[in-house]
């Protein structure tokens, strides 16, 4: 099991994703490694400088001793790593180690560059902090042109009547159990099928129009209109042998 276990470790871990933050392996980076390197690079720079072979002969002992030193620390991590696998959680490490390594390679750096008031693209994050400044400052503070609100050619001749059809329609978009309106009428009687809602609903419409007025029934929500929606409706039952229920005429 243990040598499966390495086996899926080293597979896992020689895995290279997208992000340059893999590749760098900063577990490695321990102050001893860093100082090496520091010195390498500097005896590299000291070397471009002065091309002697005094200079190239010390470079090349810097460079062995980072990679002595990286190599060391490397080798210490995996000796940690391979008696971890020996202990009974090791096929829990390992799953941890292949969905660390998979998280790390399907993750994308985010994109930070946007043009600026020429349509030159800006890469760099100053630029692209203050460019996003002075744009929320001047849709803040500036005004602008609306653009004309389209308008349609006025309707020509009569308007044409109201139709069943069209009332109909309309009550099936009503949704039920809704509040009532200034009427108190609930949306259920209007979809009622013991009478006909839209054809009076039609007719009442039509003289609206007509009159050019809306009753004033239909636009009155006194309190006592108010008080009497915030009560809870009540089911009463109806005998058989009663007369039948008038239809209302008038607004």
């Amino acid at each position: 099991m243990a040598a499966q276990a390495q086996e899926v470790a080293s597979a896992s871990s020689s895995q290279k994703g997208h992000s340059s933050e893999i590749d760098k392996q900063t577990w490695l980076c321990t102050d001893e490694v860093k100082q090496t390197v520091r010195e390498k690079k500097r005896l590299y720079h000291v070397c471009l400088r002065s091309k002697t072979a005094e200079n190239w002969s010390k470079y090349r002992e810097g460079r062995r001793t980072a990679k002595k030193a990286v190599a060391t620390t490397k080798a210490a991590h995996y000796e940690v790593i391979n008696k971890e696998l020996d202990t009974r959680d090791c096929e829990r490490l390992v799953y941890r180690f292949a969905k660390s390594r998979r998280w790390q390679a399907e993750d994308v750096e985010k994109f930070h560059g946007i043009n600026d008031e020429h349509g030159q693209l800006l890469m760099d994050y100053g630029k692209v902090w203050e460019r996003w400044h002075d744009y929320s400052k001047k849709l803040s503070t500036e005004k602008f042109n609306h653009l004309p609100i389209a308008q349609l050619p006025p309707t020509q001749g009569p308007v044409p009547p109201i139709t069943v059809e069209e009332t109909e329609a309309a009550l099936k978009q009503l949704k039920s159990g809704e509040a009532t309106g200034p009427d108190v009428v609930a949306v259920e009687l209007w979809k009622s099928k013991s009478w006909s809602p839209a054809a009076w609903l039609t007719e009442s419409f039509k003289r609206v129009i007509v009159e050019k007025s809306v009753p004033l029934d239909w636009q009155r929500n006194d309190d006592s209109d108010m008080e009497r929606q915030r009560q809870p409706r009540r089911l009463i039952e109806i005998p058989s042998d009663s007369p039948p229920v008038p239809q209302y005429e008038g607004f």
